[in-house]
């Protein structure tokens, strides 16, 4: 299936990788994208989605169904997780199947690299809950072109971190000028700023990929004790940075490395980018 010349609908438009894909879309000359709003997800969790849904298909236009909303912070309700991350993208899979013409549509979903990681997965319930997504849409049957994009961490953009992950809570302690406890960071990670991922998926779909799962991998990952330190330093904070003071989570992964996918568009030095991010953020140097 050609991937040029197709609109896109995108869902969760004002998320952190939603506002870098919104702008990406709207960037290339062709395409146009609407933006699934008025309480979109909630219409489809309802059981009101056949008329959110058919209102957004445009007859005789190939599309590209977009799925950036989710609840990515593991200590949120479970049961919003599991509505929000797994039972939407499964209702939403089989009204498309239902509603959309033949060869017409494609979904698709965001993840994480770390959701196959059964040990990790287990104590972190937004990796959890990616893991049980995948498996309910990969029995789902073939009646929609679907395509699962897995992510590393983000990076960038005008939103700040979020507090929960590791880039927010050393965002919040230089802000604040608090000391940073951390574990050992022995743990290798990748960091991509989000308008290359947003340009990546772009062009992923625009060259008709096939493949139904990709990993967006630059296969350069930074140890997180590494970036902390040369975060801190940068900032002039080395003090307040405690390597060492915290136990490592339950089922940490330490040593993936993963092949630079050929659908990565782009990938810059994590350590230069989180610290440009900060700036941007309006954290300041003592």
């Amino acid at each position: 299936m050609n991937g040029a010349n197709r609109n896109a609908v995108l869902i969760g438009h004002s998320g952190f990788l939603g506002t870098a894909l919104r702008a990406a879309i709207e960037a290339r000359s062709g395409t146009r994208v609407e933006l699934a709003t008025g309480g979109f997800v909630s219409q489809v969790l309802e059981g009101n989605g056949h008329q959110a849904v058919s209102s957004l298909l445009v007859p005789g236009v190939a599309q590209d169904w977009i799925c950036a909303a989710g609840i990515v912070d593991p200590g949120a309700d479970p049961a919003i997780i599991e509505a929000i991350n797994v039972e939407f993208p499964r209702r939403l899979y089989a009204l498309l199947g239902n509603l959309a013409p033949p060869g017409r549509v494609r979904l698709v979903t965001i993840g994480s690299v770390l959701e196959s990681h059964g040990a990790l997965a287990s104590s972190n319930a937004y990796l959890a809950s990616k893991s049980r997504m995948f498996e309910a849409l990969s029995g789902a049957g073939n009646a929609l072109h679907w395509h699962h994009i897995r992510l590393h961490t983000l990076y960038g953009g005008s939103k700040r971190p979020h507090p929960f992950m590791f880039a927010g809570q050393m965002f919040e302690a230089l802000l604040r000028k608090e000391r940073f406890r951390m574990s050992g960071g022995t743990q290798l990670r990748e960091y991509h700023h989000v308008q290359d991922i947003a340009e990546s998926i772009c062009s992923f779909l625009s060259g008709g990929g096939r493949d139904r799962m990709i990993e967006l991998s630059s296969a350069e990952p930074i140890r997180l004790r590494d970036l902390a330190s040369a975060v801190f330093k940068y900032f002039n904070e080395i003090d307040l940075l405690e390597i060492g003071s915290k136990i490592h989570s339950h089922g940490e992964v330490f040593e993936s490395i993963y092949q630079r996918s050929p659908y990565l568009a782009a990938s810059r030095d994590p350590i230069e980018g989180v610290i440009c991010w900060f700036k941007k953020l309006n954290v300041v140097r003592s």
